[in-house]
Parts: structure tokens; sequence; C-alpha cells
């Protein structure tokens, strides 16, 4: 499924974030968060994360031959980090495809990076190396994040989802969302804020500086690439 990823700064060219729905009969799809745990034990996250990589460059290449370029968003598990055979699978992919690299963005979560420095720097170096870029999702409430930008660096930190519950009405909240976009941009970072649910949300983004949202207030998740950017 594909979400949009809506620039506030008047940017247009079309990103979407993929995320992966296990199809389990009759029509139901079922999060990761039911499936992921059980593929974990079975040492099956690089697969999926494998999978996953190769039919994000498969849209890619299908979107451009349609003259229809798009950027994409995937989520990489921790799994992929302690070897290079992700990053090779992608340039591989990218070149077979004719895709450019940095229409794929690839995202990894805060606290592991956190907890797998060294295996994230070197994932990031290898990625950047065939054009990719690297994502920090779920950003902004570890112990030191802005720490943690000193040691890695993304082209992109996501914003954890609970820092747009009830956003409005949380000036701790606020602040902190204004320190992050403020600091990501200083290091010319772009800054996302997901599971933007209304408008007053999405109107404190904006003041606070934040490049990017998404969410169910934009547009749900979906099997399509059809969102109006323009």
């Amino acid at each position: 499924f594909y979400q949009p990823v809506i620039n506030l700064q008047g940017e247009t060219d079309p990103m979407y974030e993929a995320y992966i729905r296990l199809d389990v009969g009759s029509g139901e799809m079922e999060p990761p968060l039911s499936f992921q745990q059980v593929a974990e034990e079975h040492g099956l996250l690089g697969e999926i994360d494998r999978w996953v990589a190769g039919r994000a460059i498969q849209v890619l290449a299908e979107q451009q031959q349609a003259g229809k370029p798009i950027t994409m968003l995937i989520k990489v598990t921790q799994a992929s980090l302690g070897d290079d055979s992700l990053a090779k699978f992608v340039g591989e992919r990218l070149a077979e495809a004719g895709v450019p690299g940095e229409r794929l963005v690839l995202q990894l979560p805060e606290s592991k990076v956190f907890t797998h420095l060294r295996p994230a720097q070197e994932f990031a170096a290898a990625i950047a190396a065939h054009g990719c870029r690297v994502g920090l999702e779920q950003f902004g409430i570890g112990l030191d994040p802005f720490q943690l930008l000193s040691h890695f660096d993304p082209a992109f930190v996501k914003l954890d989802r609970s820092f747009s519950e009830d956003l409005a009405k949380n000036q701790g909240n606020q602040q902190r969302v204004v320190e992050i976009a403020e600091k990501a941009r200083s290091l010319g970072i772009r800054s996302i804020a997901p599971c933007v649910e209304d408008a007053s949300t999405m109107a404190t983004l904006f003041t606070a500086g934040i490049d990017y949202v998404e969410g169910h207030f934009l547009a749900p998740p979906g099997p399509d690439l059809n969102y109006d950017f323009e």
C-alpha cells in the first residue's frame, strides 16, 4: 500500500511511502505488527526487506516508464544491517530497471540505529554508493536524538507518531517539533511528520516548519498511486 507524502513548502514532486501488508485471503490484509515478530523468530526479516525493496524498485520503474516518476520511501529492519547483501541487491535491481537511486529512500528506526550505529553507518554508505538516500523514522523520542545526528547523516527524519497526537493542544510537543524542524534544517535534513489526522495538526506542523506530512487527513494508504500533488 502507498501513502502520499506531501511537501508543505510548495514542492510538487510526487513522493509516497510504501507500507507492507500480508494478504491472508478473502481480501483481508494484515499489518506488519501481526506477522513481523513471527518473521523475526524464523530469520525472515532480511528476506522481507529484499522483497519490499525489489517491489518498490519495480513500481518506480513502472512509474518512470509511464512518464510519472516518483520518490518512494520504504522501511528497512535491523536484520539488513549485518551485511551488505541488501545494498548489493538494491544496486543490481536499480541498474537493471534504469531507475536513479535518488528515487529510493530506505528508512531505519532511530532506536535501531542508536543500538547498531556502526552497521547503520556502513549500510548508509553502501546504499549511498548506488545513489540511494537513508531516512531515520520514529525520530525524536530517544534519549538524545540530536547527538545521534552528529554520528549519522540521514537525508530525512520522520518524527515519531506520538508527536502528532493532540498536537494543537500539546505545547510541549509543539516546542519539540519546532526544535526538531529547526535542527534538521540547520543540518540540511528534511523533516517528515506522519499520522496527520486533522486540519489543526497540519496547520501546527506548517507553522513549526516541518517539510513534509502524511496521514489520513490527506489520504489513507491504498493500492494506487493516483494522488494529485499539484
